[in-house]
């Protein structure tokens, strides 16, 4: 009997101790999430922060404007320079240039190039490699007398009927359109049977046709 009792004290007392251990353990953890929510009050949290050291190069970028947007017409300078970066940044880091295209396609165009290299350069500001092929190609594309009349590489894409028969294919849409739904082929494909079509006539050296029904334009498409 007399040992039961002594168990029942040990048991107890082991019980008053956890009871006052969580007891503190509460009461100090509540005193720190007080004193802490205080800390955030007074404003000793409070940071006034820094300016990035590519503020002032950011900011610059967002200025930046598609090429002509306001015009029409395409600076062949920046595109140039555009073409010599993505080169550039496709050799030495050929992930940013997939991911670059990658977002000119995904947005149908929509996007502006000239930021996205800006924003890519700026982790390469100081790579010498990168900066001198940059300033290499630019100095080799500078060196090169470029064909004034900007004709097309394809050389029958130069000549008057290939503008006459772009002028018909668009006259003639809803037409390409409605066989497109008839025969359930697309319409690109139609047009492509089309040009194919014409191109042969057009190298087919009749003088005559080229000489009386190549300037009406209605009449292109046979």
């Amino acid at each position: 009997m007399k040992k039961l009792s002594v168990d029942f004290k040990d048991k107890k007392s082991i019980l008053r101790l956890l009871y006052n251990v969580a007891l503190y353990g509460f009461a100090i953890a509540g005193f720190l999430i007080i004193g802490a929510w205080a800390f955030y009050q007074l404003g000793f949290t409070k940071n006034s922060g820094g300016v990035d050291n590519n503020n002032r190069y950011l900011a610059d970028v967002s200025k930046i404007q598609v090429s002509g947007q306001d015009s029409g017409v395409i600076d062949d300078k920046q595109m140039s320079e555009n073409y010599i970066k993505l080169a550039a940044i496709s050799k030495f880091y050929p992930k940013n240039a997939h991911l670059i295209l990658q977002g000119i396609s995904n947005s149908n165009g929509n996007v502006n190039l000239s930021q996205m290299l800006a924003a890519t350069e700026i982790a390469l500001k100081d790579n010498k490699e990168y900066q001198d092929f940059i300033n290499r190609s630019k100095q080799l594309i500078a060196s090169v007398n470029v064909n004034a009349n900007r004709n097309s590489a394809i050389e029958w894409m130069n000549i008057p009927e290939w503008e006459a028969l772009k002028v018909a294919i668009v006259k003639d849409k809803h037409l390409i359109d409605s066989a497109a739904r008839v025969t359930g082929v697309e319409p690109r494909l139609i047009v492509g049977c089309l040009i194919g079509e014409q191109i042969r006539l057009f190298n087919s050296k009749r003088e005559m046709y080229k000489k009386y029904l190549g300037p009406v334009k209605v009449l292109s498409v046979q």
